[in-house]
């Protein structure tokens, strides 16, 4: 969220479209978000598919867009008028279609992990706590790189790359991210 809240609406949105295209993007994002999160809630129920299947397909489309956007924004300076509305919409269209990924399935997963009542309101508080510190993180890079956003999609992009790998190490060795998922299928999945 730090990335789009602060440099690609900064960076990009204001500075190629306008300051309009700002709140325009930002009504578009919810709507998109919401019909997403009742879309994800039908997929998710698939036993076949579950949160785990969201997290893999969310993290390849992520780190696909990441590079292709860094890629698209550090090679077209000076991009045509159409362009620039393709890329800005394409972006909304899914970061907020993966916006129920990040922020509704990972406390979803919390809140089957952590059932103890003394356990849950920890690890939501350390969920809320790393929040915001990797807001605040990547605000924080996109100044020290003055804004180069294509250099911050790679940043990124590893990152979401390392908490791929995190997540599947989390599903297969330590606990089950979906509830009543078999072990030994995990491992193999």
């Amino acid at each position: 969220m730090g990335f789009i809240i602060g440099p690609f609406y900064g960076q990009f949105v204001a500075k190629q479209i306008g300051l309009w295209g700002i709140p325009a993007l930002g009504v578009m994002w919810s709507l998109i978000s919401v019909l997403a999160s009742l879309a994800w809630k039908i997929v998710v129920l698939r036993p076949d598919f579950g949160r785990r299947g969201a997290f893999f397909v969310g993290t390849i489309v992520q780190v696909a867009f990441l590079v292709i956007f860094g890629l698209w924004h550090s090679g077209n300076k000076q991009v045509g008028t159409f362009g620039v509305y393709v890329m800005a919409g394409v972006s909304c269209l899914i970061n907020a279609t993966l916006e129920p990924v990040w922020f509704g399935f990972l406390k979803a997963t919390l809140q089957s992990m952590f059932t103890d009542s003394k356990e849950l309101p920890c690890a939501m508080s350390s969920y809320f706590i790393v929040g915001c510190l990797g807001t605040a993180t990547q605000q924080a890079v996109g100044v020290l790189l003055g804004n180069d956003l294509a250099t911050q999609c790679l940043e990124l992009a590893i990152g979401f790359v390392l908490a791929g790998a995190s997540l599947a190490h989390l599903n297969s060795s330590i606990a089950l991210i979906d509830p009543g998922q078999d072990l030994s299928l995990a491992a193999k999945g």
